[in-house]
């Protein structure tokens, strides 16, 4: 791993507000990132959910790009293919699947220590993923499309009793 750069506290801050991301106020204070306390529980409760906020982008990107090297691209975006089905997916659909599927599940956990866990679970993905090449994300996204696209091809999946 290379070495990153000494950045003063200036310098990152003004790197954190280029982003446009919303922060809290303690992530933009000169004075806390020049103190050097450790993060107190809030505060790091704050910095894992944003961490996981990004993280969820990033894994919803690279399964895009990996549905378009695998399906290509369809209908002016990103699509997954099963059987007879052709289903158009994009970041908001995917990051929300994540929520919902992952997410969810670690948080419903007795023992999660909120976006702490999710973190620590994306983490321990990444580097399986490093490690052994296996990508159980996108193995687990593509079973959930798929036992979608079975449940309409089966005439089984009921729609919403109202349409808005």
């Amino acid at each position: 791993m290379k070495k990153q750069p000494d950045i003063s506290a200036e310098e990152l801050v003004a790197q954190l507000k280029a982003t446009g991301m919303q922060l809290p106020a303690w992530m933009t204070d000169v004075d806390h990132i020049k103190n050097g306390e450790p993060l107190t529980r809030e505060e790091s409760l704050e910095f894992t959910e944003i961490f996981v906020g990004q993280q969820r982008a990033v894994l919803a990107l690279r399964y895009l790009v990996s549905c378009g090297e695998r399906f290509g691209q369809q209908y002016g975006g990103y699509v997954f293919k099963h059987d007879n089905v052709i289903i158009q997916i994009d970041q908001n659909i995917i990051e929300t699947l994540l929520q919902a599927q992952v997410e969810s599940a670690i948080l419903e956990r007795p023992e999660a220590d909120g976006y702490i866990s999710v973190m620590e679970f994306y983490m321990m993905n990444a580097q399986k993923q490093e490690q052994e090449g296996c990508n159980w994300l996108n193995d687990f996204i593509d079973e959930f499309l798929t036992e979608g696209s079975a449940l309409l091809l089966s005439g089984n999946l009921q729609p919403p009793a109202e349409l808005h």
